[in-house]
This record gives structure tokens, sequence and C-alpha cells, in this order.
């Protein structure tokens, strides 16, 4: 069957948050919770400081926290090193029960093991920024921890991931001596003596937390993003070779961002899926595509083009902004927005208390009409970063499409023997 063109949807200006009537914060339909699930505010507090968390078989939620970022904690004379198992059926706080550990799991990673069990790597040998090198084993079922066999290297904020076959991979992470780990290693239950295979090199220098998603064919893909630095593409890694292969190339720098995989939605609707955030040229397209979309929408990309109708001053800020010139505000409420970096905004990037969407929101109108951007909420995405140039809305259409069938193009001929450009 014939597949249709690549859909492209261009933003180019929100009309509603224009309007004195639409300055508020955005409509959302009510929750269906069969469909969509719901949020609830529970009455309870979790009592340690929740630094990760993974479901468990029976529905109960592992919480690891370790020092729980608190260097007092990893203190000579008064270690505290913490976890917890929380059963969200539960109405109070006895609900979470804790225990102490024998050393610091803070930052390390856990990913599910065959049988149930759940494996936790690494972690922090001090705040010196040195990693632990040591692994241990959760069993729900008698919510104890048993330590398993050393990895090689240490790794304080590395990345754990379950392959298809059942083994372990662990990447990156700051080593004893406080590198970032170049290996990855990887575990097998079946492998009774040392566990762990020997390490081997990852081509690259990978950032802190890769972000990291076992595929439909068994292979691993690594995003190109993590924790602090990116990589200029993404990779493949074959656990059955140990090989690794570039992939396609990294948009923005999404420094503590979160990666899903989109063909998992895709085979559970019956709809064209369109992926935005982050999306401003072809090969950013393209990476949607490979990952299961249809269409892609650009909002700032559209934003900063001749016929968009707000401010000049306003497309001048997204030209001027790099990927670090956005902030999340609004977070304490629960409804965050990426903005503009503005004295204004960056003031509210950690705030605790308060409520800018009701507070500045009705500025946006000034904001759009004059090109005023403080005391304001610009809203503009980390993409921004990659847009150096004001053109037409037909010129960022073509020229999309033809770097993403330039993208694809080479991709195929670089991966698929026999394929011509």
């Amino acid at each position: 069957m014939q597949r249709k063109l690549p859909a492209v949807l261009g933003v180019a200006l929100v009309v509603g948050v224009l309007l004195p009537d639409g300055a508020h914060g955005q409509s959302c339909p009510l929750n269906i919770p069969h469909v969509n699930g719901t949020w609830t505010i529970l009455p309870y507090q979790m009592p340690i400081n929740p630094i990760s968390a993974t479901l468990l078989p029976n529905g109960k939620v592992l919480i690891v926290a370790g020092s729980e970022n608190d260097a007092s904690n990893n203190s000579k004379g008064s270690e505290s090193y913490r976890a917890a198992v929380w059963d969200p059926t539960g109405a109070t706080e006895s609900s979470i029960s804790v225990q102490e550990l024998t050393y610091d799991v803070f930052c390390s990673g856990t990913a599910a093991l065959p049988d149930g069990r759940s494996l936790i790597v690494g972690g922090t040998s001090d705040y010196s920024f040195t990693g632990e090198n040591r692994a241990s084993i959760f069993d729900p079922v008698s919510g104890q921890y048993v330590q398993s066999q050393n990895m090689h290297d240490g790794r304080w904020y590395g990345t754990a991931t379950a392959l298809g076959d059942g083994r372990i991979m662990a990447m990156s992470g700051l080593t004893q001596s406080g590198g970032t780990s170049r290996t990855i290693e990887i575990y097998d239950l079946r492998n009774a003596g040392t566990g762990w295979g020997a390490p081997t090199s990852v081509p690259f220098s990978p950032p802190l937390y890769p972000r990291v998603a076992l595929l439909p064919n068994g292979n691993v893909f690594y995003t190109g993003q993590g924790s602090g630095t990116a990589n200029a593409n993404g990779w493949m890694f074959n656990p059955a070779t140990g090989s690794w292969t570039l992939s396609v190339a990294t948009s923005i720098n999404r420094t503590y961002g979160s990666s899903v995989l989109l063909p998992l939605l895709a085979r559970k609707l019956d709809v064209p899926l369109i992926a935005a955030g982050g999306i401003a040229d072809g090969s950013s397209m393209a990476a949607a595509f490979a990952l299961g979309a249809e269409g892609v929408q650009m909002g700032t990309r559209m934003l900063a083009s001749v016929e968009s109708n707000v401010h000049d001053g306003l497309k001048q800020a997204v030209l001027d902004a790099s990927e670090t010139d956005t902030v999340l505000v609004n977070r304490q409420n629960g409804r965050p927005l990426r903005v503009l970096r503005t004295e204004t905004t960056a003031a509210l990037e950690f705030a605790t208390e308060g409520d800018p969407m009701r507070e500045l929101l009705p500025n946006v109108l000034t904001t759009y009409t004059q090109g005023i951007v403080e005391n304001s909420l610009p809203s503009i995405g980390q993409v921004a970063g990659r847009i150096e140039s004001l053109l037409p809305v037909a010129e960022i259409m073509r020229q999309t499409v033809e770097e993403f069938a330039e993208t694809i193009q080479q991709l195929a001929a670089r991966y698929l023997p026999g394929t011509t450009r």
C-alpha cells in the first residue's frame, strides 16, 4: 500500500492566547479515568527523598534513595542509606515500608530482572563525585536486598536497561576515579560465577544518565541525550554482537530530559500519531518518524516565521536564544511551562510558592503585540537554539521536507545494503 507524504503541521500563531478572554491557563478536557487515568493527591507524604521509582510485579513500587542527596548522610559515623517499598493501595503513610541499606545507592540505576526481582547498579562512593561499583538485587517476595557481584566500573548516575533476553546492561556513570565510564557491562543471572560480563568500550563519551531504550528487534537505542552534556548523534547497540552503529543527529541538548518509545503508542492507536516538541527541521522530523510518528508539529519554529503576526521583538528573542535560554516555571503548581529566560522568569525557575500563571499570563498579550518579554511568560521551546533565521512558512516547510528526505536516504544508504540514494 502506498504511504502518504509525511505531514508537517506548522503553528504560526496560537490565536487563543492573544485574546483577552484566552489569557488564562490552557483548558484541557476532563479526565476519563478508564481511558486517560487520573491524578490524586494523597493525604500523606513520602518519608524519604524518592530518587528513583520502579514498579514491581506485585503492583508495589520500589523507592531507591540511598543518602537522599544529603552529603551528611554519607559522612563517616552518620551513614544513612535508605530505600522503601510503597503500596499505592494504602490510605496512610504506613503503606510505605522504609529500610536501611549497607552502602550508598544514591543516583544508582535500577532495572527489572526476568524473575521479577530488581537489579540496582552503582551509586555514590562519596560526594567528591566518585562512583560505587557494587550492585544489589531486591526481592519483592522476601523484601530483602542481597548484594550481587561487583561491576568493574563504578557507576554514579549510570543507566540500567533490561535487554530482550533478560540480561541487564549498565552504561555510563562516574567511576571510582571520578571520570565518566566509557564502557558497558552486562549482567546475566545465568552466569552464576561472575554475573557481570567483561566491560566493553563505548565509541563515544556518553553523558551521565544516558537515555536508553530497548527496541522491538532486541537492539538498544541511545538517544544521544542525558544529564548535562549530549552527543551529536544517537547510537544503536546490538547486544548480540556487541557493536555500536551511528544513528540520527540529535536536535538539541535536552538536559535532564526524558524519552519514550512512540511505537508503543502507535500500536495502540488507530489514528495518525503526531510528534511535537523539539522539532525544527528535517533531521529532528526524521528522528520522530523513526520512533513511529506520522506527522510533526512545529511551534517555536513557526513562531519565528515571516507570516507570524507576533511582534518582531519576540521573533528576535527566539533567534537570539540558545538551547539553555529557557526555563521551566510554575512547577510548584503541577502545571510546568517552558518560557524564555528573562530576569523575571529566571527568578521563578525554582520557586516553591506563588502562581506565576495568574500573575503574569495576562501580560502575554503585550509580549505578542509589543515584543516586551519582561514581566511576562513568553512561551518558547529549547529548540529555539537551532533557529537561526526568519523564513517564510513555505520555505520552512520546503526545507524541512527536503532535509527529512535527505536524512532518510542517507540512513538507508548507510545501513541497508544495496540501497542507493
